[in-house]
């Protein structure tokens, strides 16, 4: 196994299967060409899935869920976050059930 598919296995398991290239750059002991050679090799294997066209990926094992979608749509941009009642609601604000009753 190489070092990074133990590091996709861990960011993977915090973020619904979902993890970015740039996790993996930053992370690398290895040169950026190594990774992206590397991310080649693990998409045609079927070992990783592509979710978008920016170099985000998710592993096959992992439920297709909003939770995956919603992370995937963070990690397009580093540092970005989801926000609104979605999230408030997976997080179980009692807002949302108020909110559902009315």
């Amino acid at each position: 196994m190489h070092e990074l598919d133990r590091v996709v296995d861990r960011l993977a398991r915090r973020q619904y299967g979902a993890f970015a290239l740039h996790q993996l750059l930053a992370r690398a002991t290895v040169d950026r060409r190594a990774v992206y050679a590397l991310a080649d090799r693990r998409v045609a294997a079927a070992r990783w899935m592509r979710l978008d066209a920016t170099r985000v990926f998710a592993l096959p094992g992992h439920p297709h869920t909003w939770h995956q979608r919603a992370m995937a749509a963070s990690l397009v941009v580093p540092g970005a976050v989801v926000s609104g009642r979605g999230p408030a609601c997976s997080g179980g604000s009692r807002a949302c059930g108020r909110a559902a009753s009315r």
